[in-house]
């Protein structure tokens, strides 16, 4: 018997005992007795209904674990199904016009220091994939170097990006699901750190919307004079650290930008990427 039909037949026991007990005597009045024996079977009955109650929430509460259990068991099952779960599981064979086996080869050998995210890339509706490294690109930084993406539909999958090549260049991606590229220009008389921010098109083409760029103008000795870059940035003539905005893909044709604090450049990346910057000489 289900615990809805033990709840139901006790309900009916309850009634007819109320029918029993509340009954009249002759005389048409209740008896000392007959009102004991009612005080007595009103007890008995709340404490039956409380019971009731009891195993009504207990099943509701099995109901909803079970629901939940089969929810959860169905997702799985999509997903190890889908074009991700392919993807996720290590086999890249699915992926057209590419060195799969190569970048395959690469994951299985070093399976352990990377990790699987999923997000809305393009903007189509589908989840893509990012495959990152677990560990961050510097030791005060909180930036995960991206080894590949995947755009996906719903039966086929494409390579958007795969950067097995270990140096400061790489791309990232914050908590808020924004993209950015880092690189690095290091050893002249002016140094360049710079945060390319980005995103992709339905059509997976990449669209770099701000870069924000950290120069270092060093002391000239030792160094070649680059005479072109300083003709090219008059308001950059002293040494020190500048911090610029550009808009779109820097070209060197916009040679002002926006001219920011440190503040400033700190509080778009952390608005945009949705994490703290890391410290660095550049960035404290």
């Amino acid at each position: 018997m289900s615990m809805n039909k033990e709840i139901g037949v006790l309900f009916v026991i309850v009634l007819y005992l109320c029918f029993i007990l509340t009954g009249c005597g002759e005389t048409g009045y209740l008896t000392n007795e007959r009102l004991e024996l009612q005080k007595e079977f009103t007890e008995a009955m709340q404490e039956s209904l409380n019971k009731g109650a009891e195993l009504q929430l207990e099943l509701d509460s099995e109901e909803a674990d079970s629901l939940m259990q089969n929810a959860e068991n169905e997702a799985k099952d999509n997903l190890d199904n889908s074009i991700q779960g392919t993807i996720m599981s290590g086999d890249f064979s699915c992926l057209e016009d590419t060195d799969w086996e190569r970048m395959q080869e690469i994951y299985e050998r070093e399976i352990d220091l990377y990790e699987w995210h999923q997000l809305d890339l393009n903007s189509d509706g589908i989840e893509d994939l990012i495959l990152q490294e677990k560990r961050t690109a510097d030791e005060d930084s909180n930036q995960h170097r991206i080894l590949g993406i995947f755009g996906c539909e719903k039966d086929e999958a494409r390579c958007v990006l795969w950067d097995d090549v270990y140096m400061g260049n790489f791309s990232f991606c914050g908590p808020t699901g924004e993209l950015m590229h880092r690189y690095y220009s290091f050893g002249g008389m002016v140094d360049t750190e710079g945060f390319e921010h980005y995103y992709y098109d339905k059509d997976w083409n990449k669209i770099i919307d701000y870069q924000l760029v950290i120069w270092e103008v060093n002391s000239p000795e030792g160094y070649d004079y680059p005479t072109k870059w300083f003709e090219a940035h008059p308001d950059m003539q002293e040494e020190g650290i500048y911090y610029r905005r550009y808009e779109g893909a820097y070209t060197g044709e916009d040679t002002e930008g926006e001219v920011l604090t440190l503040e400033e450049l700190k509080e778009i990346y952390e608005t945009e990427m949705g994490m703290e910057m890391y410290s660095s000489d550049y960035i404290r």
